[in-house]
């Protein structure tokens, strides 16, 4: 069972890179987020419920938006990456993302 849904998130991963590979362009920005843990007989009785979320993007001026969030570079978040709430990561999506207001 554990090696099969490991080979599941490979899978998607897969996909969704394939598809950045061949459709993506310099304004392509996605966000890969966890959707939930899987079931006990993958994760154990004792696993969290943390999610891991990236934000894949060429422009730099994308990911300089969310560079005082102490995320690490790549798809694979650092162990001592922060963890927040999802209200609070859409919280701080949208203050980052959202309508910017000029001056």
């Amino acid at each position: 069972m554990q090696q099969a849904y490991g080979e599941s998130i490979q899978y998607s991963l897969n996909t969704l890179i394939s598809y950045l590979q061949n459709f993506g362009d310099d304004n392509t920005v996605m966000v890969f987020l966890g959707d939930h843990q899987p079931g006990t007989l993958v994760s154990g009785t004792d696993a969290d419920h943390d999610v891991p979320i990236s934000i894949v993007a060429k422009d730099p001026s994308v990911l300089n938006r969310v560079a005082g969030w102490g995320w690490t570079d790549g798809l694979k978040p650092s162990p001592h990456a922060p963890v927040w709430p999802m209200s609070s990561f859409r919280d701080r999506f949208l203050a980052a993302f959202g309508d910017q207001v000029t001056k």
